[in-house]
């Protein structure tokens, strides 16, 4: 065994000398279980650029070399420049990439523009031809020159020729021009419309109407404007008949009234025939019935005597339907004096003028107040005296009678009662005159009532229908115009 004893510090020191400027050496003992440090010295750095360790025998001894370089900026002085270089270059090729990309999808995205765009126009044009060619107005293309480039079948058919001896016709060439009249366009946006005719081949003369508008396009196109004509002959010709009937339509009407006038002379002239020339031979019938009923009453016998009665009650029904007639045709041939008539206080008035007459009916009376409207008060007021009489009468057999009057939510007026009704399958018959749907013997009148009702509710402009059933009652609603409508 040779023992030679030294220190490493000053072995390793003696031995690198200047190198442990730049660099950072360790030596450690890493024999036994736990290393044990033999050196530590030279530049000492926070961030090495490299680092290296290894292990070798010394002597039956392992050990441990770690070596520690100085930073990479000391190591390799241009590397900031290759960094920033490098930088750039990285965003350079990234900008490079980016305008790549925009480029490749702005070409894709004008290839689908263009593909749309494409499938547009064609689709136009489909619906373009399309509309030329099953239009009945007719159309035609012209170009710069106004020369015809192509027609629709309607505009062909109008002139009775075939569409391929049109094209190419100046369209002015195609219609009647007055000396110094020209299609010029004279409108500030290209579009005019005129009123043209033409004759056809087989010597017609038709009148159409023409709508020329102008077709954007380059300077030089075949296509310049489209013209539409439709034909207004039939039309023409109507407007001439309608003008030529309102001329007569003067002296029409003049015609009509005079008429009117002598249709109501003649009318008024046979009322007062019935009232002056019926009711001399009904008031001697009366007469003398009335005095056989007296002086011979002795002689005759029970059934002469029924007779003599039965003459003398068909008398004064004969005198009240003559009554009846006239006061319905002075309905038609009196003015309507307008003023504000209360219904509710007419109704009232009414219905307690028959209580007087019987006192001793059991009534349930609902009249709604303050049912105000406008028209003549007198025809208003027999309107209500018929329609609240009627119900009267017809409710004699019923305990309570009910008789209502009042406005619906719907605007119509209407009188109700509980009394004997009628079958709804016979209610175009109430309002005829002398229509009756119940006898004499079960109910006494003239069928005039509801007849005079009706033309009393017309001439104020209203309507008046009827709603019953055979022993539950009748409705009979009417309806009154505001004021402005009269």
């Amino acid at each position: 065994w040779i023992y030679v004893p030294f220190h490493v510090q000053d072995m390793v020191d003696a031995a690198l000398g200047s190198h442990l400027q730049d660099m950072h050496v360790r030596i450690v003992d890493v024999t036994d279980a736990t290393p044990h440090l033999l050196y530590d010295g030279g530049r000492r750095v926070p961030h090495p650029a490299f680092t290296r360790s290894s292990t070798v025998d010394v002597y039956g001894r392992k050990w441990r070399f770690d070596f520690a370089s100085p930073p990479l900026t000391d190591e390799v002085p241009g590397l900031r420049t290759l960094q920033g270089t490098l930088a750039l270059g990285l965003i350079a090729a990234l900008l490079l990439y980016g305008v790549a990309f925009t480029l490749a999808r702005t070409g894709t995205r004008a290839r689908e523009i263009a593909g749309r765009l494409t499938e547009e126009f064609r689709r136009s044009e489909v619906r373009f031809r399309a509309a030329m060619q099953y239009s009945a107005i007719g159309k035609a293309l012209v170009d710069s020159r106004d020369c015809i480039v192509d027609v629709n079948p309607a505009f062909a058919a109008m002139f009775g020729r075939r569409p391929d001896a049109i094209v190419g016709l100046p369209f002015e060439s195609l219609f009647d021009l007055r000396e110094g009249e020209s299609l010029a366009r004279n409108d500030g946006d290209g579009v005019w419309r005129a009123m043209r005719r033409f004759h056809r081949p087989d010597g017609t003369t038709r009148h159409v109407h023409l709508t020329y508008s102008p077709i954007p396009g380059n300077i030089g196109q075949d296509v310049a404007g489209l013209l539409q004509m439709e034909d207004v002959t039939e039309r023409l010709l109507a407007e001439a008949r309608v003008h030529a009937l309102n001329r007569t339509l003067e002296a029409r009407v003049a015609l009509r009234t005079r008429e009117l006038m002598r249709a109501n002379q003649e009318l008024e002239s046979f009322a007062y025939s019935v009232s002056h020339d019926l009711r001399a031979p009904l008031r001697a019938i009366d007469g003398f019935s009335r005095i056989l009923a007296e002086r011979y009453a002795e002689r005759l016998d029970d059934p002469g005597r029924d007779y003599l009665s039965r003459v003398r009650r068909a008398a004064t029904r004969m005198g009240e339907l003559i009554d009846s007639m006239l006061q319905l045709a002075r309905l038609s041939r009196s003015a309507l004096k307008v003023e504000t008539v209360n219904l509710s206080r007419v109704a009232s008035e009414v219905i307690e003028e028959l209580t007087v007459s019987e006192p001793t009916r059991n009534l349930d009376v609902r009249v709604q107040p303050g049912l105000d409207v406008e028209g003549d008060a007198t025809l208003l007021r027999n309107l209500l005296q018929n329609l609240i009489g009627n119900a009267w009468k017809f409710t004699r057999d019923r305990d309570p009678a009910v008789i209502e009057f009042g406005l619906t939510s719907g605007g119509e007026y209407f009188v109700r009662d509980n009394g004997a009704g009628f079958a709804q399958d016979y209610v175009d018959k109430l309002f005829r005159p002398f229509q009756r749907l119940h006898t004499e013997e079960h109910f006494a009148g003239h069928g005039i009532g509801l007849a005079t009702v009706r033309r009393i509710v017309e001439r104020h402009g209203g309507t008046i229908r009827a709603e019953g059933a055979v022993g539950e009652g009748a409705t009979f609603y009417f309806t009154l115009p505001g004021p402005t409508e009269l």
